[in-house]
């Protein structure tokens, strides 16, 4: 009996042994990336000190298949952060707390963008000048209107946008962007009829 267990234990060492330089080449760390292979989504509007989801899509179909359900290793700003593919998509969280030059680099795509967080107290801006305007011109909707543009302008400008681009980009954004949004959100329709009764 114990001479059935010593070779029940060699042959299975030997069994891993023979396996291990199989599995190792399924995960094949030469798999070169270009910046067609991966794709890299993050919201336009960043808060300071609030973390924000990066979304990566990779498109190489070898990639995908290699590492599909497995961990990687993703360089942000030279830090190594931990992704897991899923579906041929990676995720993970990034907190910015000044104006920084954003990185990621996975295998030879690299990503770099230009990021102005917007401090959270600014939030507060344009909701008090929409009320002062109110206060002032006893006219609802222009206030409204005034303090969403102060937002929404304040939004491209964080964005490196210079003033006077960032006012006619947020008046536009207004109308293409938010108000078509706020017109198709079911609840948003329901206050708006509501009100008109």
């Amino acid at each position: 009996m114990n001479l059935f267990i010593k070779h029940f234990i060699i042959g299975l060492a030997f069994t891993l042994v023979c396996i291990n330089p199989i599995i190792a080449d399924n995960f094949d760390d030469n798999i070169q990336l270009n910046n067609n292979d991966v794709n890299v989504e993050m919201t336009s509007v960043i808060v300071r000190g609030i973390e924000t989801e990066i979304k990566l899509s990779f498109r190489d179909q070898e990639f995908r298949k290699v590492y599909e359900g497995y961990p990687i290793t993703v360089k942000v700003n030279d830090q190594p952060v931990v992704v897991r593919v899923i579906k041929g998509n990676a995720s993970f969280k990034y907190k910015f707390s000044k104006k920084e030059d954003f990185e990621i680099k996975i295998s030879g795509f690299t990503y770099t963008k230009k990021v102005n967080p917007i401090p959270l107290w600014f939030s507060i801006i344009p909701p008090l000048i929409a009320i002062l305007f109110a206060l002032i011109f006893k006219e609802v909707f222009t206030a409204l209107f005034i303090g969403i543009l102060v937002g929404t302008a304040t939004m491209f400008w964080y964005q490196d946008t210079s003033l006077i681009p960032a006012i006619f980009k947020g008046m536009f954004a207004i109308v293409d962007t938010y108000i078509i949004e706020a017109l198709t959100e079911s609840g948003h329709m329901a206050i708006i009829i509501f009100s008109m009764l």
